[in-house]
């Protein structure tokens, strides 16, 4: 490491403070750092976080660039005979929430509750099935823009692999091994898909009519693609070798990884149907929701000036983490001068991330006669920061004292971003050293490391994998038979 006797001179944050921070993710961000370490979440409802990380799926509805977050506070009524009571959502994005955001979580939720209801009543099952598809219909509506985005992103490539499959995998293969009858089911309904979306095609390939959602092979295409997918990862890793396979011309894009962003909303809505009829989850459907959006005004954040700055900013970053080698010199300063380059202009406007907007929401306000659900759910895992945030905040609190906790880390580093509020006085300051320390001290191994260019984690979808029935293995047999049997016609 470097000592350097012109510290004072230079117009750097000091160690341990906000803008070293923000400083440290701008830092971070250009080299495409991603460390992923585990996350501690323990004493959660996993049901009701499936449930929440559902929700903050299907309010996405732009293509890219939109991450959305949801909190939960449960108010019970006086009475203890009576169920009902208060449901407070809490929303935030990393971007405005569209205006008709509010209206369409009510109308889904109002579906669950008539999915909710009928779990107690002895209803014919299409009462049940037309309540699910009038659901689905609604969140494929708003998530339309995203949804096709996930399945054009790797088609050409993903269809490439269809036909290599199809002349490769014989009808005994698929009798005799219910992951290959996985596989072959969840292509052919891919393929079915594609067709279908290029027959409401208005324009371009990206140009496909909403319309496409109302159409009565749409739903029944997507159960079997998710079903077969579903059944497959059940099965795990050892039963196929799919998921060592990459997608043509795409080296890095597992074919699993692809997969699983196609069917993540028709996942989502399948922990929404099960949340709806669970036995511990349904009465919370039996009170009066109310919606709230919390967002906080943009900051302004001064980088550090000069390239002899941003040595000296890393320099501390070191000095704090202690790293057990030392830094070459050169690796400081070709860093120091790469973030000199890429951040000419100082000022960055930056934006408090969703989850941190929702933890400052929930941990600034002192009125709360219960306590909100200790989870938040984001529609993705969370960046390096938000992950410092999260710890930090949690080892402040003592025995007593509410933690919060998403669903996982990716490992990359975002910047713009902004620290949020946990607190005033002592315990702001104790907060802010506390992320600080740990950023320092991932950021130093960074700099003794390779880089890792991608994330081993899911970059989206929490849904929970079961396995299959018989009957669904007969169905993707029957499934997977019928794509070879066209082949060969």
């Amino acid at each position: 490491m470097t000592a350097r006797s012109t510290t004072a001179a230079l117009p750097v944050p000091a160690a341990g403070s906000a803008d070293a921070i923000h400083a440290l993710l701008a830092a971070g961000s250009i080299a495409n750092v991603s460390l992923v370490s585990a996350v501690d979440s323990p004493g959660i409802d996993k049901k009701a976080a499936r449930l929440l990380d559902a929700l903050a799926a299907i309010l996405v509805s732009r293509a890219q660039h939109e991450v959305i977050a949801i909190g939960a506070q449960v108010q019970h009524s006086n009475d203890l005979s009576d169920h009902s009571g208060k449901l407070q959502l809490v929303l935030a994005a990393n971007a405005a929430l569209p205006q008709t955001i509010q209206a369409y979580l009510e109308e889904v939720w109002k579906c669950m509750q008539l999915l909710a209801e009928r779990r107690q009543q002895l209803r014919p099952p299409e009462a049940k099935d037309q309540q699910r598809a009038r659901m689905a219909g609604l969140i494929y509506r708003h998530n339309f823009p995203k949804f096709l985005r996930r399945v054009r992103k790797r088609e050409a490539a993903a269809l490439r692999f269809v036909e290599a499959m199809r002349n490769h995998v014989t009808g005994e293969d698929v009798l005799q091994y219910g992951s290959t009858a996985a596989v072959i089911s969840m292509l052919n309904s891919y393929s079915k898909l594609i067709d279908l979306l290029s027959a409401h095609q208005v324009g371009g390939k990206n140009e496909v009519s909403v319309d496409v959602v109302s159409d009565p092979d749409f739903l029944p295409i997507m159960d079997g693609l998710w079903l077969a997918f579903r059944i497959l990862r059940s099965l795990g890793d050892h039963s196929f070798h799919l998921w060592g396979l990459r997608l043509p011309d795409h080296s890095t894009v597992a074919l699993w990884r692809f997969f699983n962003k196609v069917t993540l909303i028709h996942g989502s809505i399948a922990e929404l149907e099960s949340a709806a009829c669970s036995t511990r989850l349904y009465r919370l459907f039996r009170k009066k929701l109310f919606v709230e959006i919390v967002d906080h005004p943009r900051m302004t954040v001064t980088l550090p000036t000069s390239k002899d700055a941003w040595v000296t900013l890393i320099d501390m970053a070191l000095n704090t983490a202690q790293p057990l080698k030392p830094i070459e010199p050169r690796v400081i300063q070709s860093t120091a001068a790469a973030l000199s380059t890429r951040f000419s202009d100082k000022s960055v406007s930056c934006e408090i991330h969703c989850e941190c907007k929702i933890l400052q929401r929930f941990a600034t306000t002192t009125t709360y006669k219960i306590k909100p659900i200790n989870y938040i759910g984001v529609s993705k895992l969370s960046c390096t920061g938000c992950t410092a945030v999260f710890d930090s905040y949690n080892e402040l609190q003592n025995s007593q004292g509410h933690r919060f906790y998403t669903r996982g880390a990716h490992g990359k580093w975002y910047f713009p971003w902004f620290l949020p509020k946990v607190g005033g006085g002592e315990k702001q300051i104790d907060f802010t050293n506390r992320v600080y320390m740990k950023l320092a001290g991932q950021y130093a191994q960074y700099l003794k490391t390779v880089a890792l260019s991608d994330s081993g984690a899911l970059s989206e979808g929490s849904q929970e994998v079961s396995a299959g029935t018989p009957e669904d293995f007969m169905f993707l047999e029957a499934n997977a038979l019928e794509l070879l049997d066209k082949i060969k016609a």
